[in-house]
């Protein structure tokens, strides 16, 4: 039997490389701007995505510029009679509290739609006239009811119920203004089509 026996050539270990006192610390100061770079775009990534979120689930957060210009178109005006339990239900508003006399009341569902800039948290005040259609006397006529927009530019329709008046006319329109809270002029108007009184 051969004295020689192959055996696998060893490999030689490379001794792995220490580092030098100061190396990683240095390292570590070149990475430091790096860093905060990431964590900066990190941030603002979050605070835009919040921001976002917000801006989409409430749009009345938005921050607005200041109005253009103030004022109110109201239009688009119908009136039709019904029972104040009719009017109720169409608005919405649940007959709780109201005997059944007051719910057979006869009266005008008014409904009108508005268009109100550069107003936002500032008092309104909303009048109507029931007036005869024929000589253009006033029947009825509320009290100032007042109306606050909530934002710059709003929009909507509004309601009103008008009771039957004691003085009666063959025909009749309404006509409902807007006015500022310290005004005499009307900032909108708008008048119902003549119908039967």
């Amino acid at each position: 039997m051969s004295a020689h026996s192959r055996t696998a050539p060893r490999r030689r270990r490379r001794a792995a490389k220490q580092p030098e006192p100061g190396d990683s610390r240095e390292r570590s100061l070149r990475s430091l701007p790096l860093r905060i770079a990431r964590a900066t775009s990190a941030v603002v990534g979050f605070v835009a995505t919040l921001l976002s979120v917000i801006f989409v689930l409430v749009p009345a957060s938005l921050p607005e510029g200041p109005p253009e210009d103030k004022g109110a178109d109201l239009s688009r005006a119908t009136a039709q009679w019904l029972s104040f339990g009719q009017y109720l239900d169409r608005t919405d508003t649940g007959a709780a509290g109201h005997d059944a006399s007051a719910l057979r009341r006869r009266g005008l569902l008014v409904e009108f739609d508005f268009a109100i800039d550069g107003y936002k948290k500032e008092p309104l005040r909303l009048r109507y006239g029931l007036v005869d259609a024929a000589g253009g006397e006033q029947l009825d006529k509320s009290s100032d009811t007042e109306f606050e927009p909530q934002t710059t530019r709003e929009r909507g329709s509004f309601p009103l119920w008008i009771p039957r008046p004691a003085r009666r006319a063959k025909r009749v329109y309404v006509q409902v203004q807007l006015f500022a809270r310290d005004a005499d002029t009307a900032i909108g108007r708008v008048r119902t089509p003549v119908l039967r009184g």
